[in-house]
């Protein structure tokens, strides 16, 4: 067997302590870990349905809510989830805009860089080429 080392926080410590009540820490921890580990891959083998068929069922015995107000949750829930949606696509326009923008800023740096490059190069082959004769300077030697 392999040992796991890990930090809590206090309180979540405090509330782990309390629900392991006598058994031993390790014990404890390993079949946490196992029923995580399990129900992770109980849960990818149901399908949407099932999963929120099960989670009302525990909610209802839980929390004792009639089935009213899990509706009520539920639209609530599925009201916030829309909202969200709404806010994530306007942000989504918004940073696409953003890097129109920054795009066509971008290729409007890289004419001006060509542009100048171009006259970089017109000036500095002029300054290289020796200064012109005179037409009459051709006639003496």
């Amino acid at each position: 067997m392999k040992t796991v080392t890990i930090r809590v926080e206090d309180d979540i410590f405090n509330k782990i302590e309390e629900h392991r009540g006598l058994k031993s820490k390790s014990e404890f921890y390993r079949k946490l870990i196992e029923d995580y580990l399990n129900k992770s891959e109980d849960n990818m083998n149901k399908t949407e349905d099932g999963l929120n068929k099960h989670e009302d069922s525990l909610n209802m015995h839980e929390d004792g809510l009639n089935n009213r107000e899990i509706n009520l949750n539920k639209s609530e829930y599925v009201h916030n989830i829309l909202k969200e949606n709404e806010s994530l696509k306007g942000e989504l326009t918004h940073k696409q805009e953003l890097l129109k923008m920054a795009n066509d800023w971008i290729n409007d740096m890289r004419s001006e860089v060509g542009f100048l490059q171009f006259e970089y190069q017109k000036l500095s082959g002029r300054l290289a080429l020796p200064e012109p004769k005179k037409w009459w300077e051709f006639w003496k030697k």
